[in-house]
């Protein structure tokens, strides 16, 4: 059902064109149409997809602060992602894992995200049928949006302590774009 309304949907082709204006190398403006589909489907898939989008904000921020911190690749965001791939059912229905897999996999975002989506646009479930997805989403991005911020703060802090010049580097190149 949501196949053949991709197929025939204008909304799809909306949803995925962005674009940004230029002027010289600096962007102007930049847009797109995200949630032109969010109206079709009503009010849990937008919840869904607030949720999902703070849960992987949460996710964000800790990466980003991994990077600042080990001044490496990250590791955390590949981890993260391969789990969710293998585990929360992308690939494959999740039932087929074994039980202390799908347990590990109940701790991912993406498979709370999954089943709601699928369910509000394959089944159309009202969204009290979402109840328990909504609840574990919010409760990581409610608990994982500080925490996070908290690590990025440490990870701030110790590099400004392991390079003081970072900032002044930093302010040299915001006046002087040549550094």
């Amino acid at each position: 059902a949501l196949m053949a309304y991709m197929a025939d949907s204008e909304q799809v082709a909306s949803m995925i064109a962005v674009a940004c204006v230029l002027d010289g190398e600096r962007v102007c403006a930049a847009g797109g149409y995200v949630v032109q589909l969010v109206p079709l489907v009503g009010p849990g898939a937008l919840a869904i997809l607030i949720l999902t989008t703070t849960s992987t904000l949460a996710l964000g921020i800790f990466a980003a602060g991994f990077i600042l911190l080990f001044k490496q690749g990250d590791p955390v965001t590949s981890a993260i992602a391969g789990l969710s791939w293998l585990l929360s059912g992308i690939l494959y229905p999740k039932e087929i894992l074994p039980l202390w897999v799908q347990e590990i996999a109940y701790y991912l975002p993406m498979t709370h995200t999954l089943e709601s989506m699928r369910l509000v646009l394959l089944t159309g479930a009202e969204p009290g049928a979402l109840s328990r997805s909504v609840v574990y989403l919010a409760v990581f991005s409610g608990v994982g949006i500080p925490v996070a911020l908290l690590w990025f703060g440490h990870a701030v802090g110790r590099a400004e302590l392991e390079r003081p010049t970072y900032r002044v580097h930093f302010e040299q190149t915001m006046i002087d774009p040549r550094y």
